[in-house]
C-alpha cells in the first residue's frame, strides 16, 4: 500500500509510525504544492490546514481513502468521488478540545480578557468588575459523541449542572428536539457537535435570544 503523508514536521512522527508497518511505503507530499505529489493509494491530509490537501485528491484519480488526523468531515465530503472513503479521527481530540471548551468558559466568567487588558496598560484594575463562577451554573452540552462527554465531565468536575444532548434521547441524554425548551435554564452552552446538514444553522437567532441575558456560548465543533 503507498501512502501519502505530508512532509511538514507535524507529521513526521506519524509518518515514521507508518514506515515500520509491513507492506506500506511512505510517499511525502508537500501540502502546497499538489503538483509534484507522487501516486498513491492513501491521502493522509496533513495535521495543520488539512484542507490544503483536497487539491493532492483533486490531481490523483487512484487515490481511494483519504484519512484525516481531525474529527470534522464537513470540509472534505463535499470533494470526494464515488468509490472514495474517507476516515476521520474522532475521539482522539476529547482531551484536548474538552481542556480547550473548559480553559474558554472559565476565561470568559473570570474576565480574563478584561484583566489582561489593564494589565497590559498597567492599571491595578481588580475591583472593576465582578467575576463568575462556574459552580453552580447548568451547562448545555450539544453533541454526545466522545468531546461532548469528556466536556461534560469536566464541566461537572467544577460543580457545574450538565445537560447533555444527543441526536436521540437515551439515558442520560436528551434529544436534540428538546434544545429551544432546555436554553432559558442554562447560561452555559458548549456545541461539541459535527456539522452537518442537520446541524448547519442549529444556533440562529431565535437559539440565541432563547438564551438567559449574559450566558456564554462556546463553539467547540
Amino acid at each position: 500500500m503507498r501512502v501519502l503523508v505530508s512532509d511538514e514536521d507535524a507529521d513526521r512522527d506519524g509518518a515514521a509510525l507508518l514506515a515500520a508497518v509491513d507492506g506500506v511505503t511512505v510517499l511525502p507530499y508537500s501540502p502546497d504544492r499538489p503538483e509534484v505529489a507522487c501516486a498513491g493509494d492513501v491521502l493522509v491530509a496533513p495535521y495543520h490546514r488539512a484542507r490544503r490537501a483536497i487539491s493532492v485528491l483533486q490531481r490523483h484519480p487512484e487515490i481511494r481513502h483519504v484519512q484525516l488526523l481531525s474529527s470534522g468531515r464537513d470540509r472534505w465530503t463535499p470533494h470526494l468521488r464515488p468509490g472514495v472513503s474517507l476516515g476521520t479521527a474522532s475521539g482522539a481530540h476529547a482531551g484536548p478540545v474538552s481542556e480547550w471548551v473548559l480553559s474558554a468558559v472559565l476565561l470568559l466568567l473570570r474576565r480574563w480578557p478584561e484583566l489582561l487588558r489593564h494589565q497590559a496598560a498597567e492599571r491595578w484594575a481588580h475591583d472593576t468588575g465582578a467575576a463568575d463562577t462556574l459552580s453552580g451554573k447548568h451547562a448545555l452540552v450539544i453533541g454526545a459523541g466522545a468531546i461532548g462527554t469528556a466536556t461534560a465531565a469536566k464541566l461537572a468536575a467544577f460543580d457545574a449542572g450538565v445537560t447533555l444532548v444527543g441526536r436521540t434521547a437515551r439515558q442520560g441524554v436528551r434529544a436534540v428536539a428538546d434544545v429551544p425548551e432546555l436554553l432559558a435554564g442554562h447560561q452555559v452552552v458548549v456545541i461539541a457537535a459535527p456539522l452537518t446538514e442537520d446541524t448547519r444553522g442549529l444556533v440562529d437567532a431565535r437559539f440565541l435570544a432563547g438564551l438567559p441575558d449574559n450566558a456564554i456560548v462556546v463553539n467547540g465543533g
